[in-house]
């Protein structure tokens, strides 16, 4: 099986993971189709986006932010951050620092588990 790693090289943001991860997941299901190689250049700034408006979100959710927030500086952030590439279940880290997320590009038995 192939895995989509997001990596960030921060583990101050492990904590999104699983939304980001179980929306890319939906995402893959529902279209019915999965990145290529080929692909991760054109999706890495909406994937950014993604992040950055969950990021936000739990912010203003999770420790009641009111005030305006600059989103391009955060958006530049994990625009800047955010590495992907697709790997091999082989390829899989015992551990990563929980710097990276790995998002099936497979669905088995209509079950997608990040991992």
């Amino acid at each position: 099986m192939k895995y989509l790693r997001i990596s960030v090289s921060d583990n101050d943001f492990t904590s999104m993971f699983d939304a980001v991860g179980g929306a890319l997941c939906e995402t893959f299901y529902w279209c019915c189709s999965y990145p290529t190689e080929k692909d991760l250049e054109n999706i890495k700034a909406d994937i950014a986006n993604l992040w950055c408006s969950i990021y936000m979100l739990t912010r203003k959710i999770e420790h009641g932010r009111t005030e305006p927030v600059d989103v391009p500086d955060y958006y530049q952030f994990f625009n800047d951050r955010i590495k992907l590439d697709i790997i091999d279940s082989t390829d899989l880290p015992d551990w990563d620092n929980a710097e990276a997320i790995y998002v099936p590009l497979d669905i088995v038995d209509n079950v997608c588990l990040c991992i």
